[in-house]
């Protein structure tokens, strides 16, 4: 017996939905892999490159998990051995978490050979989104093992469509916001919480204490504006013969961890947008 048995027959429709949901991903990204793959179409892919898998065995191994992925997301949306089903689903999910999370240590580039929103680029490597999407197939996958589905007929319970649309929805929000929106809502947060951390952290780059010591010291005032996770530090030198005439830029960009990558450039004044502010810290002291 289910040990969900017990459970507000509405409550057990409404899972039953949202597990669905993720049966019917299942079958259509599996469904997209073997056809790819019969296709004879190459895909730039980072789990291949983390285990340095030969293209000949990648194309066996890709329709194999494209094979496993309509089994099982047709065992779990038509109810067939729910329990088997299920844990197919949940091995599946974490087979995928394993090899997402390795790839995404090992930096390697390319596509995670799941759906995509959206064309990448080829440098890019795997996204958070994505592990948090094969994480999710593992809660399903667990949850339709002790879900009851309901006895009664899918067009008598609306709870049912209600959680097949959530169970859509979450994995439209995974695909989508967590790998594209939230980067940029990430770096705005902390932008605005950590803007003299990072100006701190700019004091202390080779890029900066080069341009101190050529066309430096610095004035304690400074101009800031950020798009996105790029920020821009503008500073007029306090005396020297470079003073008068120019500023320094400072574009930063953060990457991955807490490194910054620092570009710098003189340019005639500052831009009007800017917003001034003064900074009596350490950038003061080391210039």
């Amino acid at each position: 017996m289910p040990l969900t048995a017990g459970i507000d027959p509405a409550v057990a429709a409404f899972w039953t939905g949202v597990i669905e949901s993720v049966g019917a991903l299942l079958v259509v990204a599996g469904t997209a892999k073997a056809y790819v793959t019969l296709l004879g179409v190459r895909q730039e892919s980072a789990i291949r490159q983390a285990f340095r898998i030969s293209p000949h065995r990648w194309r066996i191994v890709q329709l194999s998990a494209g094979l496993a992925e309509c089994a099982t997301g047709l065992l779990v949306g038509g109810r067939i051995l729910p329990a088997a089903g299920g844990a197919a689903m949940a091995g599946l999910g974490l087979v995928f978490v394993g090899s997402l999370i390795r790839a995404r240590q090992a930096g390697a580039s390319g596509g995670c050979g799941c759906i995509g929103w959206k064309r990448r680029a080829t440098s890019e490597t795997i996204r958070l989104g994505e592990i948090a999407r094969a994480v999710w197939i593992v809660i399903a996958g667990v949850l339709c093992a002790v879900v009851q589905a309901p006895a009664s007929p899918p067009f008598g319970q609306p709870l049912l469509y209600a959680g097949f649309a959530a169970g859509c929805l979450i994995l439209v929000l995974l695909s989508v916001s967590v790998d594209a929106a939230p980067s940029r809502l990430r770096c705005g947060w902390r932008r605005r919480r950590n803007a003299r951390s990072t100006l701190a952290t700019l004091a202390g780059h080779p890029v900066y204490e080069a341009m101190a010591e050529s066309v430096g010291p610095f004035a304690p005032e400074f101009g800031y504006r950020g798009a996105g996770c790029t920020e821009e530090y503008w500073f007029a030198g306090s005396r020297g013969p470079t003073s008068a005439r120019h500023v320094t830029a400072f574009r930063v960009t953060h990457l991955p961890g807490r490194e910054l990558a620092v570009q710098a450039s003189l340019e005639d004044r500052m831009p009007e947008n800017l917003q001034i502010d003064r900074w009596l810290g350490e950038l003061a002291a080391s210039t």
